[in-house]
């Protein structure tokens, strides 16, 4: 959708004139702006206290990720076996979670895009207030980011342990697991309560804005 009003010739300098050998621009006395009708919902500002909540948890699991990956790299040469169905193993996973193949430009590219629109919509439709919502984007981010730089600073990320048959894993794609199930069976529990926005520091809904003519 879009708007009209009148073009005000009088103002424009000749230099600023489009020119055009198929039509005379002098002619138009009406020019036509399309432009959405709605933006984008902010989302409410989380209170200092869920602030450094959710940075907390983060750095945490985070850190934990990056650690058990140091020592994962500087300590398993051999694999090491705890029962016949769980032991450490080191790989380089150049894939996305638990060693799915794909080309590596696209993995940085889906990374950061999934990511960011994923990050966007939890901070948009979670109640902060309740520290569940602030487990599961922690836990989520924590896990996201903690690939993410792996790939970008080693290439690939480090997997390191095998339960079963299952593909080898970390802790960062434990983070994200977790956290999606969290999503699924809890989000009736965590989410705004009827999807509340902020707009100039009150709580509405997602405002239509349409210019003024």
């Amino acid at each position: 959708m879009g708007y009209c009003k009148p073009l005000d010739t009088s103002k424009a300098h000749p230099k600023d004139q489009l020119q055009s050998p198929f039509l005379d621009l002098k002619e138009i006395d009406l020019i036509c702006y399309f432009i959405p009708m709605k933006i984008l919902p902010i989302p409410k500002k989380p209170s200092l206290v869920q602030l450094v909540t959710l940075l907390v948890l983060f750095d945490l699991a985070i850190s934990l990720d990056q650690i058990t990956k140091i020592l994962a790299v500087n300590s398993l040469s051999s694999p090491l076996v705890f029962t016949p169905w769980l032991r450490f193993v080191l790989e380089r996973n150049t894939g996305i979670a638990f060693s799915i193949a794909i080309p590596y430009y696209l993995l940085i590219i889906l990374n950061i895009l999934i990511f960011g629109s994923i990050l966007y919509y939890l901070v948009l439709k979670l109640d902060f207030e309740k520290k569940l919502s602030l487990i599961t984007l922690a836990l989520l981010s924590a896990g996201a980011l903690g690939n993410l730089a792996d790939r970008l600073r080693l290439g690939s990320v480090v997997d390191f342990i095998s339960v079963g048959n299952f593909p080898v894993f970390n802790l960062a794609d434990s983070y994200i697991t977790v956290s999606v199930f969290l999503l699924l069976l809890f989000y009736d529990k965590i989410k705004r309560p009827n999807n509340v926005y902020s707009h100039g520091g009150e709580q509405s809904k997602p405002k239509s804005i349409r210019p003024e003519l």
